[in-house]
């Protein structure tokens, strides 16, 4: 069993989980974005697990917050990386918004 206080930030982001993820898939990219945005839930919940199973018990300020506000860095993150990687000549940025 674990703490009340995660089930109230787990409510909380699975919130804005649903919100972005349904924005970027409607993005009109070939489900570019939409696969990063699933990537990056997929991070996500893969560090919250972990930060679960650590302390079930007694969460700390800070693992609240990653866990009700984490997700929003983990995407942007993943977008900035993914801008890196294709890198900044225009023919890469352009690529990001045509489906690559």
């Amino acid at each position: 069993m674990i703490s009340r206080d995660y089930r109230r930030a787990i409510r909380d982001t699975l919130i804005v989980q649903v919100i972005l993820v349904v924005f970027f898939g409607l993005l009109l990219d070939g489900g570019f974005m939409g696969g990063r945005a699933i990537l990056s839930v997929i991070a996500f919940w893969i560090v919250t697990a972990i930060i679960i199973v650590r302390r079930p018990k007694t969460p700390t300020k800070i693992d609240l917050f990653f866990i009700r506000c984490g997700y929003v860095f983990v995407l942007v993150a993943t977008l900035l990386f993914t801008v890196l990687w294709l890198g900044f000549r225009p023919e890469g940025l352009l690529s990001l918004f045509q489906g690559f």
